[in-house]
């Protein structure tokens, strides 16, 4: 009989470290679940910012852009504006030029000869060497090292991590301890089952 209730109270006491176990899981699932919910919660408020700043940042492109464009153009209009008004003048001289050759009057002729040939010549109008170009997009790569990666944290282990701490010790004619309990004026009951 004896050698029963032994071996009923190593089943008891097996029973008790597979409840602990399973209690430490259920707490470990509850943990991980709740550590998973945090973890995406971070991920989508991060995706948020991120598509924020990508959308802030090719506004700033764009933006960069149509000023390039505005500020090309305007320097290109100068210099059209320039050789138009060249042209308008030259046609002018060219004109002044065919009506000279056209009179008839001799005295005007030889009296306005001078003049006209100091403006036969035309000058070429100063412009620009070169123009800037409106500049080209070169998208960039999103990568894990900008955007964000999981990182695995050491694993979780499995093993229940007890440590028994021995203050004193007493001796006892039980033939095993059961269970341990203290009131709160420090007595120490112990029972064996």
């Amino acid at each position: 009989m004896e050698k029963l209730k032994e071996g009923q109270s190593e089943i008891q006491k097996d029973k008790k470290n597979i409840v602990m176990k399973k209690d430490f899981l259920d707490k470990l699932i509850d943990a991980e679940n709740a550590k998973h919910s945090k973890v995406r919660q971070d991920i989508l408020i991060h995706g948020k910012a991120l598509h924020k700043a990508v959308d802030q940042h090719i506004e700033k492109l764009v933006t960069d852009l149509d000023w390039a464009k505005k500020n090309n153009i305007q320097s290109i209009e100068q210099d059209l504006n320039t050789i138009n008004s060249s042209i308008n003048e030259v046609d002018y001289k060219n004109g002044e030029i065919e009506d000279f050759i056209n009179t008839t009057d001799t005295t005007k002729f030889f009296q306005e000869m001078k003049r006209i040939e100091k403006s036969m010549e035309a000058q070429t109008p100063i412009t620009k060497e070169g123009y800037l170009s409106v500049p080209i997009f070169n998208p960039g790569e999103i990568t894990q090292s900008n955007v964000g990666v999981l990182q695995s944290e050491e694993k979780i282990s499995a093993e229940l991590g007890v440590a028994i701490v021995i203050n004193e010790t007493h001796q006892t004619n039980l033939s095993s301890v059961e269970y341990l309990c203290s009131d709160p004026d420090t007595t120490l009951w112990i029972g064996s089952g």
